[in-house]
């Protein structure tokens, strides 16, 4: 019985010891998981953080690329507005060099009316004259 009982005892010693050894395999294998999950959200973080910033950077480049663009179309159309009033304004001024030449010529021709070739040539020059201080004007604005 003495071999049946240190049989037995040394059966249940090594039972024990392989329970051990399994459970700090188990241990061992929880804190490596552990350690991997850990390792696995910290990675997965640091890849948020820079999706992140590079959302944050494309965002603000297409904000200033925004700014830009409507800077860009506000002067622009400071531009055309300045361009349409320059060109109205020398229309008008035409217009009330044509018809004074007009009337002028019209008191010529009525005045003087055996002189229609010298009337139209004189309006002609006067014309031109009106024009060329016209623009000189108009570029030198």
């Amino acid at each position: 019985m003495s071999n049946t009982h240190t049989l037995r005892k040394q059966v249940e010693n090594a039972a024990d010891h392989t329970a051990d050894l399994a459970e700090g395999a188990g241990e061992a294998l929880n804190r490596t998981v552990d350690k991997a999950v850990d390792r696995s959200v910290e990675a997965v973080a640091a890849v948020g953080r820079k999706a992140g910033k590079a959302a944050d950077k494309l965002e603000h480049t297409q904000a200033d690329a925004g700014a830009a663009l409507a800077e860009k179309l506000a002067l622009a159309s400071e531009s055309l507005k300045a361009g349409k009033e320059a060109t109205l304004s020398f229309l008008d001024d035409v217009m009330e060099g044509a018809s004074k030449l007009s009337r002028r010529a019209g008191r010529y021709v009525r005045e003087n009316p055996g002189k229609t070739f010298a009337a139209v040539t004189l309006v002609t020059l006067v014309g031109a004259a009106a024009l060329r201080r016209s623009r000189n004007s108009t570029q030198a604005s």
